[in-house]
């Protein structure tokens, strides 16, 4: 389930950059991605993944998380997500359960 519910996030995440434009800096795909695979194995070993109440309450976090590197991207006239966006959007918003 870890994995199926890491690529829901993905989609979720990817989606939300694809509306608005931005994309994610190759560098940083890999630590946003083992970001969501770290969230998804903390629901799996809390024995939630599949508790559909707590699915939404992350996919939540993880939109808030997403819309902050979106706004950081804009406010700083950038075309993608690079490592500083992504830091201060996850420094700014952790604890953001189950990802960080």
């Amino acid at each position: 389930m870890t994995d199926g519910l890491e690529e829901r996030f993905w989609e979720l995440a990817h989606k939300r950059f694809a509306v608005e434009n931005v994309g994610l800096h190759e560098l940083i795909e890999g630590k946003f991605r083992n970001l969501l695979r770290s969230g998804a194995a903390r629901m799996q070993g809390g024995g939630v993944a599949e508790d559909k109440e707590q699915v939404e309450v992350a996919e939540k976090n993880l939109g808030r998380l997403v819309d902050a590197m979106i706004k950081e991207v804009r406010d700083r006239e950038l075309q993608a997500v690079n490592r500083s966006v992504f830091d201060f959007a996850v420094g700014r918003y952790c604890p953001a359960w189950p990802f960080c």
